[in-house]
């Protein structure tokens, strides 16, 4: 986030503008389901009304424009607030482009949009998480299930799934270790075990329905580079918090 005015001493009121704006918004309805995990989440049409209303009495006012990149499968958005003392400019949102149609570009237009939104002005109202993407990524807890007998039984099952384990870690496709090791990421980034919710709403909003179990290499690539773009702007954010203390 950069904040640009013509006296320094002008920042203050644009961040002051900025937190009013923060603290009087709220969730955008959720008007728009998710058959994958059967929940709802807001649309770009809930997001920009949400804000809009938020920035009443601040001052403030957005705009969203295109950013050129070097990457014709990447779509860059970049949302710009406008107050009278001065501007805020946050960093470009990133998307790649599935399909290179118009039906593909606008997809990611519109996620890219709303996600922009949500992310830099920290406007909640993305899909809800059943519960369902851990386990469909092989990562389900089946800790009580290889734990609840404690016979002695069960040590050579234990062996073997660990054997099992090893033959698929080692079949594991270059996309599949990318993943997990944006879990590992995401976990020293933010000192939190929340993966499950952000893998499951990037899945919401990039369109992907299929059992994840299941996916592609080809999809697993476009999830986890909106993962991996997500964690980046995060971490950008947690330095700039970090900067201003």
């Amino acid at each position: 986030m950069k904040i640009e005015t013509n006296d320094p001493k002008d920042k203050v009121e644009v961040l002051k503008a900025f937190a009013k704006f923060q603290s009087q918004v709220k969730s955008p309805k959720k008007d728009q389901d998710n058959p994958f995990t059967k929940s709802k989440y807001a649309g770009l049409e809930s997001v920009i009304n949400a804000v809009t209303e938020g920035m009443q009495d601040t001052g403030l006012s957005f705009v969203q424009d295109f950013v050129e990149n070097d990457n014709p499968r990447i779509l860059s958005v970049q949302t710009i607030l406008f107050h009278e003392k001065g501007i805020i400019t946050f960093s470009p949102i990133n998307i790649p482009i599935e399909k290179a149609n118009a039906q593909g570009i606008g997809s990611a237009n519109t996620y890219a949009r709303r996600y922009a939104l949500s992310t830099n002005l920290g406007v909640t109202g993305e899909a809800d998480d059943d519960g369902n993407t851990a386990s469909q990524y092989g990562y389900s807890n089946n800790y009580k299930k290889s734990n609840n007998s404690g016979n002695n039984s069960n040590y050579k099952k234990s062996n073997s799934s660990k054997q099992s384990s090893q033959k698929n870690k080692d079949n594991e496709s270059e996309q599949q270790k990318k993943f997990k090791q944006f879990i590992v990421d995401y976990q020293k980034v933010t000192g939190m075990n929340d993966w499950k919710d952000i893998v499951s709403q990037a899945m919401a909003q990039l369109g992907i329905k299929e059992d994840s179990g299941k996916l592609s290499d080809s999809k697993l690539h476009v999830l986890n580079n909106k993962l991996n773009n997500d964690l980046n702007v995060l971490r950008d954010k947690l330095g700039e918090k970090v900067g201003s203390n």
